[in-house]
């Protein structure tokens, strides 16, 4: 039975209309997300940008705070979609010793999309949904990624980065999906004599997924609180001309 646990993003009309004409939601990597602190780590130079994340709350009362960062400044709207918005396919799909979770996304797919011609996509056993965790702990906030699992080898632990965020953010109460591709083999250090990673190393700095048709048809859409006649007839225009079959709300906070 699907999971009906409804997820909100707050976004501009211009952002709806992209993603009704696109049938995708966009996934961001960490460089270039509004918090400039975030993926930062302490042995591995620019490796946010091998991170892509896309952002909800989990929160079903409306947020004043998020109405006003991320909606037009309270005129745009917030999106429902349910938990699981996407098409999975599992991991054996491409890598058939594999028995990890399933993810949104074919591994070729996303490699090709990324012009990774030998490229990786991390996991380390963690499901590609988590919560952020608000913290101050810098330990947290600026992990250290490399550690040794032998005498001879060691691994990045990638599922460290994109997880935590200072607690001036706690507001958010965010979910997020997060994806982590980087180059296949040895990432090394920046204290490396001839470290891969470099500022200019990702071209991409976005990757578009689908979402499923039956998500869609659940899609909820409100208006903010300071929308105009005109915010809803183009709202309307839009349920109509891509036959969304929601009901649009008004959000229910009086704000002058």
């Amino acid at each position: 039975m699907e999971d009906l646990t409804y997820f909100y993003h707050y976004t501009s009309i211009e952002n709806l209309a992209l993603i009704l004409d696109s049938r995708h939601l966009r996934f961001t990597a960490l460089d270039v997300v509004d918090d400039k602190l975030e993926g930062k780590v302490r042995d591995l130079d620019y490796y946010s940008q091998f991170v892509f994340v896309n952002c909800w709350t989990k929160e079903e009362d409306e947020s004043i705070p998020l109405w006003g960062m991320s909606a037009n400044n309270m005129a745009g709207v917030r999106i429902g979609l349910p938990k699981n918005p996407f098409n999975h396919y599992k991991h054996s799909d491409y890598l058939p010793t594999s028995n990890k979770s399933d993810y949104p996304f074919k591994g070729s797919t996303i490699i090709n999309q990324l012009h990774f011609d030998k490229g990786i996509i991390i996991s380390q056993d963690e499901h590609y949904l988590i919560e952020v965790i608000y913290t101050n702990d810098l330990e947290l906030l600026e992990p250290i990624l490399i550690e040794p699992v032998s005498e001879n080898s060691q691994t990045i632990w990638s599922a460290k980065v994109g997880r935590y965020k200072t607690k001036a953010w706690a507001f958010q109460n965010e979910v997020r999906y997060r994806l982590i591709v980087h180059p296949r083999g040895k990432v090394l250090s920046s204290n490396d004599k001839d470290p891969v990673l470099t500022k200019d190393f990702m071209t991409k700095k976005h990757i578009d997924v689908p979402i499923r048709e039956s998500a869609l048809d659940m899609m909820r859409i409100m208006l903010g609180p300071k929308h105009t006649q005109a915010n809803k007839l183009i709202v309307e225009a839009l349920l109509n001309k891509y036959k969304l079959k929601c009901k649009l709300e008004t959000s229910k906070l009086l704000i002058r």
